[in-house]
């Protein structure tokens, strides 16, 4: 079990799979403004900072879409500390904090069991029907199911 997982672990241990009501049990505002650029989530605070933190979702995003960022935003909350706006960067530290929070969304949102369920079923839902029923955005059930698939490529759920 990699350092995200068991992380997003704890999380729906501790507060369940609702990235709302994580954020609301933990003290994190989140807002709705516009954001520079592409950017349509920015996490700012740390664990080690005081007061101030607060996810910021771009306005206009889709049920699905601000549960994912939302997610990804939490990600960062729970495994990274500091302010990481970085636009264009391409550094590897803040490509790999970017991964890992897609991963914890990933975990958070879209649980294994169910998923594993789901896919093995004689008539199995395609990628979009996945998404709808998780209500997250395509790019995240392909990533869970990535993650479940592992190395192997086994479609093994992880407890």
């Amino acid at each position: 079990m990699t350092y995200v997982e068991r992380a997003a672990k704890s999380v729906v241990t501790r507060y369940g799979r609702d990235p709302w009501a994580v954020a609301d049990a933990i003290g994190l505002a989140v807002y709705e403004m516009p954001l520079p650029g592409k950017y349509r989530e920015l996490y700012i605070g740390g664990k080690r900072q005081g007061g101030g933190r607060a996810i910021v979702l771009a306005p206009n995003l889709t049920a699905a879409d601000a549960r994912a960022l939302l997610a990804h935003g939490l990600g960062h909350h729970f495994l990274h500390t500091g302010n990481r706006l970085h636009p264009g960067a391409r550094r590897v530290g803040f490509i790999r904090s970017e991964r890992q929070a897609d991963d914890f969304a990933a975990y958070l949102l879209v649980p294994p069991l169910e998923l594993t369920r789901r896919l093995s079923e004689i008539d199995a839902p395609d990628a979009y029907e996945l998404a709808d029923h998780f209500t997250v955005p395509l790019e995240v059930v392909a990533r869970r199911v990535s993650l479940l698939a592992g190395d192997t490529g086994s479609l093994t759920p992880i407890t």
